[in-house]
């Protein structure tokens, strides 16, 4: 639940400071997400995925089905009824990618082995909250 709050705050901090729009893609099936550039009103996760400063040379992807989560699974990403949250050149969430319409916001609801959480992000400011559901 942390690396994803961080890495939500990362990619907003990330589209403010470049003044370019950045997406997270959630990809439930696979259980993970990745943080990409946005170009025009496409969304690229091959190509446009944004490095990890963590690495060199590396995808910023999260694999929750790695080890060192524990068991971690996104139940859902629900975001203006998608699963990708996008930040405008202003750190604020857009409803698409391309567009200047405000996001209605959205929630990440992220479940472990001994609980569940739900991150929030809200509409117009990006502002991050985490609620323990159990």
């Amino acid at each position: 639940m942390r690396t994803l709050v961080a890495d939500i705050t990362f990619a907003q901090m990330d589209a403010l400071g470049y003044q370019e729009q950045r997406a997270i893609v959630f990809d439930t099936e696979e259980n993970s997400y990745t943080l990409v550039q946005v170009n025009g009103s496409t969304i690229d996760v091959e190509n446009d995925a944004l490095y990890d400063p963590r690495g060199p040379g590396q995808r910023y992807t999260v694999d929750f089905n790695r080890e060192i989560f524990g068991g971690t699974v996104i139940e859902s990403a629900e975001i203006d009824d998608d699963h990708v949250l996008v930040f405008d050149e202003m750190g604020g969430p857009v409803a698409e990618p391309g567009s200047s319409t405000l996001s209605d916001g959205g929630s990440i609801t992220l479940a472990g082995p001994l609980s569940r959480f739900r991150v929030d992000v809200a509409a117009f400011t990006g502002r991050v909250t985490v609620t323990r559901l159990d």
